[in-house]
């Protein structure tokens, strides 16, 4: 991904850094008591980062556990850009197509016809309206013979409606 005067930049840089929090925390213990306060406090502010790495000093009390410093992540080119976009492209429509192929399965309208995409969603459409309609014919025919042999029918049916729900 990088060329190789580049990871040697990097690497450097990475040195330097490491260097200079070193070179921070042994300043530390030198400083009069005023600074040193002022530092502590800095100290109490920024804990909760979570990139921050594990103390080791004996000033700082017991060594805490929580998330790693993330590694570096190389930058992508514009090549694997394009390449990771048409990817997750492909996996898109092979989804979407897998999804109106299970719509095919499941529709018996779709079984002998010409299946464009509208016409999937349609017939889908149709059919759930009709299974929603058979569904309310046979809680009403139910209910109805629940009254005939002088049962309470239920009242509580929350599919009631649903017809108005898909238009």
């Amino acid at each position: 991904m990088f060329s190789k005067l580049e990871q040697d930049k990097l690497q450097a840089f990475l040195r330097d850094v490491e260097n200079d929090e070193k070179t921070n925390y042994s300043s530390l213990e030198s400083e009069p008591s005023s600074s040193k306060k002022r530092n502590d406090n800095n100290k109490k502010r920024n804990n909760n980062t979570p990139y921050k790495r594990k103390s080791t000093t004996p000033e700082d009390g017991p060594v805490r556990s929580g998330r790693a410093r993330k590694p570096p992540h190389e930058l992508l080119s514009d090549t694997q850009k394009k390449a990771n976009h048409i990817a997750s492209e492909q996996k898109r429509r092979a989804n979407i197509r897998i999804g109106f192929d299970q719509l095919v399965d499941i529709v018996p309208a779709l079984d002998s016809c010409h299946r464009s995409e509208s016409l999937i969603l349609q017939k889908s459409v149709d059919y759930i309206r009709d299974l929603i309609q058979d569904k309310n014919n046979l809680k009403q025919r139910a209910r109805e013979l629940q009254s005939t042999l002088g049962e309470v029918p239920d009242d509580d049916d929350s599919s009631e409606g649903e017809m108005e729900n898909i238009s």
